[in-house]
């Protein structure tokens, strides 16, 4: 008689575990929406806070831009560094660095708010933006 009781037991407790192992699946997976009102490749961490820093340094190795997006402040700079062994000229629409060798360094500052996008000389697909913000 013991038996027959076991076994419908079990099956209660292991139908109650599924139950409430699905209920905290679903509530992880609503915790992990971004913010709307940060560019999405910002929520990639692929950025260094605002705040953080005054100087910002980007590399330029094995033909990109590390990092490839960044947030600064109005009135910071971004330096760059070239550690290719390759020649590039960074290109604004308003502004461009002067012919950059290997260890080179070139260094602007941001005075406005907005959206910079800028490239290399060497290929459009070598690009990067700029977020300035207040």
């Amino acid at each position: 008689m013991n038996k027959l009781l076991i076994l419908p037991l079990f099956f209660i407790v292991l139908i109650a575990g599924c139950v409430s192992s699905n209920n905290i699946n679903n509530t992880t997976q609503n915790n992990t929406t971004p913010p709307e009102n940060i560019p999405p490749a910002i929520n990639n961490n692929t950025s260094i806070p605002a705040e953080a820093v005054a100087t910002t340094n980007v590399e330029i190795r094995n033909n990109a831009f590390i990092p490839q997006i960044i947030v600064i402040n109005k009135g910071a700079t971004v330096r760059w560094v070239n550690r290719d062994y390759i020649l590039h000229i960074i290109k604004f629409s308003n502004a461009q660095s002067p012919a950059l060798e290997r260890g080179d360094v070139w260094s602007y500052s941001f005075r406005d708010v907005g959206t910079f996008e800028y490239r290399s000389s060497i290929s459009p697909s070598i690009n990067g933006t700029v977020y300035v913000t207040e």
